[in-house]
């Protein structure tokens, strides 16, 4: 659905024509609450980022929700960098500044970077996942989450009657909303091709692919 076609939906609900502007930031908090709760698979970008010889630091996108993973690419090979909490890379690597320039494989996140170590000996490429956080600001923006138009309306609405100080018909809106929510949620996590079969111990059954023929092999995880 567009921006206009929620904030029709909305003003349905509500029976209020007065309250666009109530609405429309309805709308925006409403995506960044969906946003919070899961990282839906539409959301989900990958960017690769240059790191220059002897650097260190990543400039992250600005516009995203969370970061879910992030690769050093150099060349043919590649490797996971291990993104752990700032304090935890401190402890072992006090000053970045005097370690000797190599492949980063540690990495935290610092305001909106990634600090890797130790710093890069060449131009590389740090390969980011993340989830985005999108916005709609014109009428004929559509919403780029599926299944979650019902969420988003039932959220401005609720925002439009809590701006009213309709405290039951907020709450009424909020509750349908998280209900509407759940099931796309449990929609994005649910897909029947997924092979969720357990493997007998000490039999392995992953097809044998050749390194060279994969750049993530030993480090491939499922999305």
């Amino acid at each position: 659905m567009t921006l206009a076609q929620i904030l029709t939906a909305v003003q349905g609900n509500t029976t209020r024509t007065d309250k666009d502007a109530v609405a429309r930031i309805g709308v925006t908090l409403a995506l960044e609450r969906i946003c919070a709760r899961h990282a839906f698979r539409s959301l989900v970008v990958t960017d690769d980022l240059t790191v220059v010889a002897s650097g260190d630091t990543v400039s992250l996108p600005v516009e995203r929700a969370r970061i879910i993973r992030a690769y050093w690419i150099n060349g043919t090979q590649s490797w996971p960098i291990l993104v752990k909490p700032r304090e935890w890379v401190l402890r072992r690597v006090p000053d970045n500044t005097v370690q000797s320039a190599s492949y980063p494989h540690w990495g935290y996140l610092e305001g909106n970077a990634l600090r890797v170590t130790p710093p890069s000996v060449n131009d590389g490429v740090v390969r980011v996942t993340y989830q985005q956080i999108p916005l709609m600001t014109e009428d004929s923006d559509e919403n780029p989450i599926k299944l979650t138009n019902e969420a988003v309306i039932s959220f401005a609405t609720s925002w439009v009657y809590k701006s009213l100080a309709m405290r039951e018909d907020s709450l009424f809106w909020e509750q349908n909303g998280e209900r509407a929510l759940y099931d796309a949620v449990n929609a994005d996590t649910d897909n029947s091709v997924i092979d969720f079969g357990m493997d007998m111990q000490g039999v392995d059954n992953t097809p044998f692919i050749e390194a060279w023929q994969d750049p993530f092999a030993g480090h491939s995880r499922s999305w």
